[in-house]
């Protein structure tokens, strides 16, 4: 849904681990150096500004929208003119992970959408008396799709159970995550799209809003490059292996 939820979740926790009271209603946020502008701002009741380990609350609506590639709104962060109604400093430089972490998992639910679209869609169409399921190319595509939602999902999980309130993220696992969620997003959307064919470009069909928020999302808060090149730092600095860090108590 074209609504902010994942922005408000961020905005909360972002917020509680600066000490602040977290206000009711619809919230985004603006991390700077990161975004081009605030989501949803021009329906968000609040707005978080991060820099670094400190954070501003400011009240919105932000003016000046502009659509995206992903088709959600997008305020111009020069909106955010007014006073700051709160100010805080978080423990720690939480706010890029988190909002990185958040786009995966929101890359993954898109993912499992357009693959549960794809495979019913398959399975419905009839090409040269048989449905295109039916069909082995089709069958490969299906099953590389599904390959990759898993994978994603894999070290979505992996990452998600390294978050611990108010503690540092692991930024290790927030780049697995990210870089392979971006991956899944490209190879799941050109297959979705290939098996679909025209009708999946139209507004009115649900892949096209799924894929290109897959576009959108793969590049918010750092795409695959920056945490790529984020992992192979720590990598270089940290010798321990990362795979049994992730994995451990998974069984």
């Amino acid at each position: 849904m074209p609504v902010p939820i994942a922005e408000t979740l961020v905005a909360t926790w972002l917020l509680s681990e600066a000490g602040l009271e977290p206000p009711l209603g619809r919230s985004s946020i603006f991390i700077e150096g990161w975004q081009r502008g605030v989501p949803f701002g021009d329906s968000a009741d609040y707005v978080v500004r991060v820099r670094g380990r400190s954070l501003s609350l400011h009240r919105g609506p932000v003016a000046g929208t502009r659509a995206t590639v992903g088709a959600d709104p997008l305020a111009a962060s020069d909106g955010l003119t007014g006073a700051a109604i709160a100010t805080g400093e978080m423990r720690h430089d939480i706010a890029l992970p988190l909002a990185a972490l958040t786009r995966s998992a929101q890359i993954c639910g898109a993912l499992e959408a357009a693959l549960t679209l794809t495979i019913g869609f398959a399975e419905q169409r009839i090409q040269f008396g048989r449905a295109l399921s039916k069909f082995q190319a089709i069958q490969h595509l299906l099953s590389e799709m599904g390959a990759e939602v898993a994978a994603a999902g894999a070290a979505l999980d992996a990452a998600i159970r390294t978050l611990q309130a108010g503690a540092p993220l692991d930024r290790q696992a927030v780049a697995v995550a990210k870089i392979r969620a971006g991956l899944a997003a490209g190879i799941v959307g050109e297959h979705a799209h290939q098996i679909h064919g025209a009708i999946g470009y139209t507004e009115e069909y649900a892949l096209a809003r799924l894929t290109r928020r897959l576009w959108q999302w793969r590049e918010d808060f750092g795409g695959e490059s920056y945490w790529a090149n984020e992992l192979g730092r720590a990598a270089l600095c940290d010798q321990t292996p990362l795979w049994p860090k992730l994995t451990a108590g998974s069984a």
